[in-house]
């Protein structure tokens, strides 16, 4: 008593649970450890012969191996687990193991090989501890080849083609997976390691049901449907994490449905085709004996260049680009160029537009399968398995490239440029895209070009008729001049009436227009009483347009041609 002189309280920093946030006690207790501090370079070794996806990621795991200052603890004092099949005896605390018959025993339940401790004579209990989780998931890919158990087999699949994990647990499942391949067989246990990311919470935190912040994917299956979400998730760039985007997930839907209907559009061109028949189609096109037109060439040329960025992309499991690459394919080129350009081809059971759509038709949904497995295996059974031999879409041949003629591609590039800037061009001046048009002329200097694609043009806009011209008959012409109000107001206030009704004069509007582009001034007299007035090119504007063979025309530039629209 008087010897405490003062007491108050010392905050400190204690672990806690982060599921339940209990506070976390330390206690030193005997464990069991796997040796692994001499095998360190013989990991990092390793992991160089390991082609890692994304190759950053192998970074950590050099960074955990390099920090490693003991043992693997693999012991843990939990419930429920697989038991550490060893009895230690009470007196001298010897281990006992299993006999390997005898494996796997529980030596809580079972009886241990030898009755009493074999170095003392003492009583023998079971141990009641459990191994670390990752000695168990350590064993997957030895497992998964059959060790032991066939050793012809396990000499054919090990190691592993491919490890998929999240980032996470590189210093865990990973490392201790290339322990215990090296441990027991001296090899690496795959040749590639594939790391993903998590999904994040909308706010991009981590979700927690304690937070409240876990999105269920449920809910938004019971809306979209299991392949907008799948989208969504393969949209997920390779190894990093990413908060969760309904907008993906709609977007995804969108898709589904683009597919869908696109699909439906484009087996118009051969439903009703008995098989044997459009297979010997298809062959003959293949063979050559059919001459594609410039759109065909073309989109069959960006097909293939898609096939080859996809097929790229996938064998380095870089999905997000697969699905960019093939749905930009899809939606940009596809529905909104090559579609609109061949809807007139569509009942007339031309073999090029049958091979072209069935080619892409085909091929955009195997693209997909990986990604939207149900939609592309209700787009194969509807449209196409009656011509395929795969009973599933899912088990068929992965698409190929079909055609490289960057010349073609060139051509039919112009075809499709041509008919957007004239559909860009209705926009713009508020016509309806369906209404129809006067005639077109094309002037270029390689009319051969186009010569087996007007019929196209002509029935995509709405054209009374495309032909092909020569430049010089496509004139610009003065058509007389524009007041600029903003200068002319402040100086002429008083006498603009007269000036206007001058510059408005059919039978001197054209004079003038020619004198101000020549001389950038013009002077006459509004007869007004006020004398004559000078007007320079910052007044008054020279107004033009163009003719084609005497009548007013606008027209457009599209690389080295001008598309001319009579009015």
């Amino acid at each position: 008593k008087g010897i405490l002189v003062k007491q108050e309280d010392n905050p400190q920093n204690v672990g806690t649970c982060w599921r339940c946030h209990t506070n976390i006690e330390f206690l030193q207790v005997p464990q069991w450890f796997l040796k692994i501090l001499d095998m360190k370079e013989e990991i990092l070794r390793m992991s160089d012969e390991i082609t890692w996806w994304p190759d950053f990621m192998k970074v950590r795991l050099r960074e955990w191996v390099e920090s490693l200052t003991w043992d693997w603890v693999i012991s843990r004092q939990r419930y429920f687990a697989t038991p550490i099949p060893v009895w230690e005896c009470t007196a001298c605390g010897k281990p006992h193991l299993p006999e390997e018959e005898q494996c796997y025993v529980d030596p809580t339940l079972d009886p241990p090989p030898v009755p009493v401790c074999t170095e003392c004579g003492g009583e023998l209990k079971g141990s009641e501890e459990v191994f670390d989780t990752w000695m168990d998931s350590s064993i997957t890919p030895l497992y998964n080849t059959f060790w032991i158990r066939d050793e012809e087999m396990f000499s054919k699949l090990y190691p592993m083609s491919l490890r998929p994990q999240s980032h996470d647990i590189i210093r865990t499942w990973a490392f201790y997976s290339m322990v215990r391949g090296k441990k027991l067989t001296g090899k690496r246990p795959w040749d590639t390691i594939m790391m993903g990311g998590f999904i994040l919470a909308p706010d991009g935190t981590p979700m927690h049901a304690s937070k409240g912040n876990a999105v269920d994917p449920l809910e938004y299956h019971r809306i979209y449907g299991a392949d907008p979400i799948r989208f969504y998730a393969a949209t997920c760039t390779l190894g990093k994490d990413h908060p969760f985007r309904i907008k993906d997930v709609k977007r995804g839907s969108q898709v589904v449905r683009k597919l869908y209907n696109m699909e439906k559009l484009m087996s118009r061109a051969f439903s009703g085709i008995e098989p044997a028949d459009l297979l010997a189609m298809l062959e003959s096109v293949r063979k050559g004996h059919v001459e594609l037109k410039p759109a065909d060439i073309w989109i069959l040329h960006r097909y293939s260049r898609t096939v080859e960025e996809a097929t790229r992309s996938a064998d380095t499991y870089q999905f997000d680009k697969v699905v960019r690459a093939v749905v930009d394919f899809m939606w940009l080129e596809v529905a909104d160029h090559y579609l609109e350009l061949v809807k007139g081809r569509l009942d007339r059971r031309d073999p090029g537009t049958i091979y072209t759509l069935y080619t892409i038709g085909l091929g955009i949904p195997k693209l997909l399968a990986p990604f939207l497995p149900h939609i592309t295996e209700e787009v194969y059974q509807e449209h196409y398995r009656r011509f395929e031999g795969a009973k599933s879409i899912h088990i068929s041949r992965w698409p190929r490239p079909v055609m490289s003629n960057e010349e073609g591609e060139r051509i039919g590039r112009s075809v499709v440029d041509i008919i957007a800037s004239i559909r860009r061009h209705k926009s713009e001046n508020k016509i309806p895209l369906g209404a129809d048009m006067g005639a077109i002329r094309l002037i270029t200097d390689s009319p051969e070009e186009l010569e087996t694609s007007l019929e196209d043009i002509r029935s995509t806009i709405k054209a009374r008729d495309v032909t092909l011209e020569t430049s010089e008959e496509l004139r610009e012409v003065l058509d007389g001049l524009d007041p600029v109000f903003s200068e002319l107001g402040p100086r002429y206030r008083t006498r603009m009436r007269s000036i206007l009704r001058v510059l408005n004069d059919p039978t001197r509007k054209i004079e003038l227009a020619e004198e101000l582009d020549r001389e950038g001034t013009i002077t006459f007299d509004p007869e007004d009483g006020g004398g004559p007035v000078t007007l320079t090119s910052d007044m008054v504007k020279v107004r033009k347009r163009w003719t084609f063979r005497g009548r007013s025309v606008s027209h457009l530039t599209v690389g080295n041609l001008i598309v001319v629209l009579e009015e």
